[in-house]
């Protein structure tokens, strides 16, 4: 017995919808041909780096999964990141060849990749939301 076409993930991403960019195909390319399907926490887990050059972030909490899964990360010099990781690697929004070379640089220097890596990992075990939420009531607390 024949068994029932399954759709690819292209098909089902046309299904509700989506536009397919090619760097979409490309994704869902890479995952489909992939025996294990991981998810998000076992790609951070497999990746040597993580960029995040974003025009706009206001924060990058991807950043701090990243950064939980031990991967160094290059972010935009705007994400908002950057006010509580310093072991983050800063480029310009829209500077691609400054991308690239941090991205090159960072996948020929391992001890490099573990040292920030390390350092950000460190500086994430200081953070919390409530001691987050403390310092936010102190400055209303100030100013009112």
């Amino acid at each position: 017995m024949l068994k029932p076409h399954a759709d690819t993930l292209e098909e089902q991403c046309v299904k509700k919808g989506m536009r397919m960019t090619e760097q979409r195909r490309v994704v869902a390319r890479v995952i489909e041909a992939s025996d294990d399907h991981p998810d998000v926490e076992e790609l951070y887990r497999r990746a040597t780096i993580y960029a995040l050059p974003s025009v706009a972030e206001p924060f990058g909490l991807t950043v701090l999964e990243a950064t939980r899964a031990g991967v160094p990360s290059i972010v935009s010099r705007q994400a908002g990141v950057t006010e509580v990781l310093s072991s983050l690697v800063p480029v310009d929004p829209g500077d691609a060849a400054g991308l690239a070379v941090r991205m090159l640089f960072l996948l020929n220097a391992p001890v490099y990749r573990w040292l920030l890596a390390r350092g950000a990992a460190d500086e994430l075990r200081t953070l919390s939301w409530s001691r987050a939420a403390a310092r936010c009531l102190a400055v209303y607390a100030e100013v009112c």
